[in-house]
């Protein structure tokens, strides 16, 4: 059991960008489902879709785990494993980033410019 807890724990909302993604497929599983009034279903859907593949996809896919091993010093104490987030950007996780701004782009510009 506790090898699909700590499965699970890559799945955590524990950023900005996986929150963001995830109101993203939230917001098109909906509006694929539920007629929405005062919006059109293809405008929530498109910026839905956007906010997921920016999001949860390219944000997340542009993320390592960098971990070194700390040897022990008389200044700094013992010796310790240190984990750090970094940023390294990928061409698939900036494409699918570029996309999903795209698609936020044309969803909101259909609101604004609506017929």
């Amino acid at each position: 059991m506790s090898d699909l807890g700590d499965a699970l724990k890559a799945f955590a909302i524990d950023t900005w960008y996986k929150a963001f993604g995830v109101v993203g497929a939230i917001a098109f599983v909906v509006a694929l489902f539920v007629e929405m009034k005062g919006l059109n279903n293809g405008q929530v859907q498109l910026i839905g879709a956007g906010a997921f593949l920016f999001g949860l996809v390219g944000q997340w896919k542009n993320e390592t785990t960098e971990t070194a091993i700390k040897p022990p010093n008389a200044y700094t104490g013992p010796a310790a494993i240190m984990t750090r987030t970094v940023r390294r950007a990928t061409f698939l996780g900036v494409i699918l980033e570029v996309v999903g701004v795209l698609l936020m782009v044309i969803g909101v510009w259909k609101i604004l410019i609506q017929d």
